[in-house]
């Protein structure tokens, strides 16, 4: 992860000895697209991320306004459409319970 080869090029671990010790491990080359990917983490580029997180669908954009549940929203991604972490999944389910609005939820994640 760009935080190991972070921690790694703070221990003073060379790049080649990284790379060295991966392809030991696998007995064979490291294809060239992984071994870009690591030589760009261990210089510290911007990291990709990704995360796990609920997308809240609302049909009055009110509801996204209220306090309760803009404290929960991590990211707006639009009028009607937020990002919701994924720790404050039951937390938001509860209010919107208590508001009287009872959620559809989509767990499944093939489409």
């Amino acid at each position: 992860t760009p935080h190991s080869l972070s921690r790694a090029r703070n221990q003073r671990i060379s790049l080649e000895r990284i790379l060295e010790f991966l392809e030991q491990a696998t007995t064979e080359p490291l294809p060239e697209t992984l071994r870009k990917a690591i030589e760009q983490g261990y210089q510290g580029g911007d990291a990709v991320r990704l995360e796990r997180c609920w997308v809240l669908r609302v049909p009055d954009p009110v509801l996204l306004e209220q306090e309760e549940v803009r404290s929960l929203i991590q990211e707006r991604l639009g009028p009607q459409v937020a990002l919701i972490r994924e720790t404050e999944r039951e937390r938001l389910l509860l209010y919107l319970l208590e508001s009287g609005v009872l959620p559809e939820i989509e767990e499944s994640i093939d489409r």
